[in-house]
């Protein structure tokens, strides 16, 4: 039997197997590649930590880019707007300028022309009246050719003068046409520069050299109603209700001018309206109704006529039944019909539709309309619940019940330039005030009240209201203001 040979022995290094200390080293190294590894993930991990870091880094500062360029950008559009506002102003005066040595060589040329012997006299810097070297001039251009005339009938010895009186009449004209254009011009600017008594000036002898001419008649129109807005003074509404009834006057009644009668009729009533001459305002309007049925914008016609019939229903004296059932109908009409260049906006009728349709039940002590005022309300309730108006009540009926509600509304439409409405809201927010167990009023609410009565000259009604608010607090300055303001009995 064969003898099995042991394997050898590895060598010994002080006294130490050479497999032992090699896979010693092999653990050892192993060691130091785990060491590496962690000392390498944290060096990746801080790597990764240092580049989040600096992303975010460069982030807020892309904020702060995007954030100091969008104010840039906004300084940059209102410096701009500054610029283009100083631009124009600087194009403006200096056309206005140009106008009025324009007028100045005009005027000289007519002197000269009809004073051929006095060709050296100037009339430059001369401040005479509105028109009177205007009508010195046609005055003068009048007896040339009266005197053409008899020259002309005289024998034809005299043709060559009555030729050239002729030829100067055709000059003038021309020159007074020139005058007129640049007065017309100025009178814009001025208008666009919120310049309203130049503007006035320049346009009153626009129109006194260009009397046919109906432009001039509507920008004065509108002049007289942007003073009236700034001031308050009623004046000037009497004033644009004269131009109005100048420019109806003036018009030709032609196919290309049919359009413009309705709209001065229109602008007429409002002015009328705003006056507070309701009956004339109303009487307008039935006369576009009846003689423009085919007016573009009708539904608007209609809806001031039942603003109006809205207002004097409330008035003592007046067929209520009456107004309030016409009111009712135009409304209806409106709502049942497709919307026309009218623009009207559908809350607004549906809450003059339910408030007519209120006062008529009132009126004939019934509630016939409750049914159809609550769907009215309703509707509103769901459109201003829409634009997010609506709180968190969820009812109409909780909602309409809201004495905040109603004051909301009136001072919208108070806003709006829509007093009448206003002051019916006023009132149906005093009703729902007298209902709580504590009814108080403030004496704010108490004079904007007062003030809303003013913008249409029922000052009696203003005054009561101010008087209320006045004996609650008697230092109240604006309670004392507006009562000297609108009496003669509150002047201290």
């Amino acid at each position: 039997m064969p003898v099995r040979k042991k394997a050898p022995k590895s060598p010994k290094k002080n006294g130490v197997s050479l497999s032992s200390q090699v896979s010693s080293q092999k653990k050892v190294n192993s060691k130091l590649t785990k060491k590496q590894l962690a000392a390498k993930k944290a060096e990746l991990l801080e790597e990764a930590a240092e580049a989040d870091a600096d992303k975010a880094e460069r982030k807020r500062g892309a904020r702060k880019t995007r954030k100091t360029r969008a104010t840039f950008a906004e300084f940059k559009k209102m410096r701009s707007l500054e610029l283009q506002r100083l631009w124009r102003l600087a194009i403006s005066t200096e056309i206005k300028k140009r106008h009025m040595k324009l007028i100045m060589q005009a005027k000289q040329q007519i002197n000269s022309l009809l004073n051929p012997e006095d060709d050296t006299a100037s009339v430059a810097g001369s401040k005479k009246s509105r028109t009177s070297s205007v009508g010195k001039a046609r005055k003068a251009s009048s007896s040339l050719h009266q005197d053409s005339m008899a020259s002309s009938v005289g024998g034809s010895d005299d043709a060559s003068n009555s030729v050239s009186s002729a030829h100067v009449m055709k000059l003038v004209a021309k020159v007074e046409k020139a005058i007129a254009h640049s007065h017309e011009r100025l009178g814009k600017l001025h208008a666009a520069d919120k310049e309203w008594d130049k503007a006035v000036f320049y346009l009153d002898i626009a129109i006194a050299m260009t009397p046919k001419k109906t432009t001039n008649m509507s920008l004065l129109t509108d002049v007289y109603k942007s003073m009236f807005a700034e001031t308050g003074d009623f004046q000037y509404l009497t004033k644009a209700s004269g131009v109005l009834q100048m420019y109806l006057s003036k018009i030709q009644p032609t196919v290309f001018t049919a359009g413009m009668f309705p709209t001065v009729i229109f602008d007429l009533a409002r002015v009328y309206e705003t006056f507070g001459a309701f009956e004339g305002a109303l009487e307008l309007y039935g006369r576009i109704l009846e003689m423009f049925p085919k007016y573009a914008k009708y539904q608007l016609v209609l809806f001031r006529s039942c603003i109006v019939m809205a207002h004097l229903s409330s008035l003592r004296g007046s067929p209520r039944q009456i107004l309030l059932g016409k009111a009712v109908e135009m409304l209806q009409f409106i709502l049942e019909s497709q919307p026309d260049e009218s623009n009207l906006d559908r809350e607004q009728l549906c809450l003059l539709y339910a408030r007519v349709l209120t006062k008529q039940d009132e009126a004939n002590k019934t509630d016939y309309n409750n049914q159809m005022v609550q769907a009215t309300l309703s509707e509103v309730f769901y459109l201003r619940k829409a634009k997010k108006l609506t709180g968190k009540i969820q009812s109409h009926v909780q909602y309409f019940k809201q004495v905040n509600v109603w004051r909301e509304f009136a001072e919208a439409f108070g806003g709006g330039g829509e007093p009448t409405i206003a002051c019916d809201m006023f009132d149906m927010s005093i009703t729902l005030l007298k209902k709580t167990p504590r009814p108080t009023m403030s004496y704010g609410f108490l004079l904007d009240i007062s003030q809303q009565y003013a913008k249409f000259q029922d000052y009696e009604t203003a005054i009561s209201y101010a008087q209320g608010a006045w004996e609650m607090e008697q230092y109240n300055p604006r309670a004392r203001v507006l009562l000297a303001q609108w009496s003669e009995d509150f002047k201290w």
